[in-house]
């Protein structure tokens, strides 16, 4: 599971990579604000999904999804 942090990109990165971390944060942030969370056993598709995961190794988190 990824994890976002507030720290500082690496020195590493540039200027351009500062701005665009900057642009993606504040989109996202706006996005997630209002965003209430559901529990999976609401979706009807979560008895696939909840049978698929527990066999598998490696997941892919995909979202927001819909509000």
């Amino acid at each position: 599971m990824a994890v976002v942090t507030d720290s500082a990109p690496s020195s590493a990165g540039t200027a351009g990579d500062v701005e665009m971390a900057a642009v993606n944060r504040a989109f996202y942030d706006a996005l997630w604000r209002d965003c209430r969370l559901q529990q999976p056993e609401r979706f009807n598709t979560w008895p696939e999904v909840a049978r698929l995961a527990a066999v598998a190794a490696d997941r892919l988190e995909v979202g927001p999804g819909l509000r």
